[in-house]
């Protein structure tokens, strides 16, 4: 410490300058602090180990050498917790293997999930899904990291998403790996979201519950419309058939991104079909009682699996509005 009239060094405890008498007081020295690195957790399976019989063996295209099981990479049940957001999956029930990917990351005080549900019609889609997903986190969370807005991180992450799951099926003469992709980043101020595809996302808070995607294929546009059910159009054969996806052979990206700043607390939805087709209304999410992100996953995915889990489900929520990270 110094003193503020004649600059003479002085001991922190003194009040008084010895030299002219000047009142001393302590002064503090801000620091900027970083916040800390971006950091995320995907469903990505151990595959250390075969998934079905539990031996270490594997062909050189991915097979079990014991049971013939193909080693998929992602986990048949996770749970990822990373408190203002938190994940879970399940391959369910009826499906051999999890075609789902899920990521959540954390960079200060914004939050990032994606999910992406591989197409069950085409050849070893959890690859593209597992893929689309790593990628999508890691870019929207960089592009964050060096101070880009969150409508740019999320066209920019759905876009190197998009180039992650086309390179999976370069390989592939017909039928390629693909996947939907859907993503939310919520910071203090604005939520934004992103897809391609059905995969869905519905904000839920104690005054409204909706869906704020629109399923990419006829009977979704129709249903975002205002189309009432018993219109001719929702029985034609390709009505629910995807018209965009991910992946080597998908039309010409045509991605979805939209920005909007919630009227207060609330959560938000983030999931694979394995779950909205057990929520033909969004008000049926009102059926499980909120909580925390962990606890209201778990909650949902639980929900799919009791409700017959024909498919594959993956939920993320992400509370709104996000904390600091290094706060719960």
């Amino acid at each position: 410490m110094h003193c503020p009239a004649c600059d003479l060094p002085a001991e922190d405890a003194s009040q008084w300058c010895e030299r002219c008498g000047e009142a001393l007081e302590a002064r503090t020295v801000e620091t900027a602090v970083a916040p800390p690195a971006p950091r995320w957790l995907s469903t990505a399976a151990n595959l250390s180990a075969c998934l079905q019989c539990g031996r270490p063996e594997t062909t050189p295209d991915g097979f079990c050498v014991h049971c013939g099981q193909r080693r998929s990479p992602n986990s048949i049940r996770s749970a990822l917790d990373l408190g203002p957001v938190a994940g879970c999956t399940d391959r369910g029930p009826r499906r051999k293997r999890n075609e789902d990917a899920l990521a959540i990351g954390r960079f200060g005080n914004t939050t990032v999930a994606v999910v992406c549900d591989g197409v069950a019609s085409a050849t070893q889609s959890d690859d593209a899904a597992l893929a689309a997903t790593e990628t999508g986190i890691r870019v929207v969370l960089d592009e964050l990291a060096a101070g880009k807005p969150s409508g740019s991180a999320a066209h920019i992450g759905l876009a190197e998403a998009a180039q992650a799951a086309a390179a999976v099926g370069v390989s592939y003469a017909q039928n390629p790996p693909a996947c939907t992709y859907v993503s939310a980043i919520v910071s203090p101020g604005e939520v934004t979201i992103s897809w391609v595809g059905d995969s869905r996302i519905y904000w839920w808070s104690a005054d409204s519950i909706g869906c704020l995607t629109v399923d990419d294929c006829l009977a979704g546009r129709l249903a975002a419309q205002g189309v009432p059910g018993d219109d001719p159009r929702y029985q034609h054969k390709h009505a629910y058939a995807l018209d965009h996806w991910l992946g080597a052979d998908s039309p010409a990206l045509d991605p979805h991104v939209e920005t909007f700043v919630p009227p207060g607390p609330g959560l938000l939805v983030v999931c694979s079909d394995g779950l909205s087709r057990y929520l033909p209304q969004p008000a049926d999410l009102a059926l499980t009682p909120m909580g925390d992100p962990a606890t209201t996953a778990q909650a949902l995915v639980q929900r799919a699996i009791d409700a017959g889990g024909v498919d594959n489900i993956s939920v993320a929520v992400l509370a709104y509005p996000p904390v600091e990270d290094g706060e719960r």
